[in-house]
């Protein structure tokens, strides 16, 4: 489920929930809540962010009666567009530890969740 608002036509504010019952090989329930916000500096430039919150029942599988797992993540970047092309800088990060049973489980590794930035290009066709 997607929502979002437009205050005005330079800026926008949006929120999702994805909900999966069988998130990832046998783990249980698992729900992703997200937030996130833009706003359009110039026709060409744009700046975003978004926080959201992932919680996931059973990460060692249900037969295991393992605990649920939850972590926080964030991004923040800008946008510039030019001949259909959309050239996008972002940072993002999350709040996994190392010592976090999602890390000492295997579910994921401390490399995955580290901060990093992002350079993406792309063009709708």
């Amino acid at each position: 489920m997607k929502a979002s608002v437009s205050p005005t036509s330079a800026s926008s504010l949006g929120a999702s929930v994805y909900v999966s019952p069988n998130f990832f090989g046998e783990t249980g329930m698992a729900y992703y809540i997200e937030g996130n916000g833009s706003f359009n500096l110039t026709d060409a430039l744009s700046v975003s962010a978004a926080v959201g919150y992932q919680d996931i029942e059973d990460i060692n599988g249900p037969a295991a009666g393992s605990p649920s797992v939850d972590y926080t993540t964030w991004n923040i970047g800008a946008t510039y567009s030019i001949g259909g092309f959309d050239f996008d800088l972002r940072y993002t990060d999350t709040d996994i530890d190392a010592a976090d049973l999602i890390v000492t489980s295997g579910f994921t590794s401390t490399y995955w969740s580290k901060g990093r930035a992002v350079f993406t290009i792309s063009r709708a066709l």
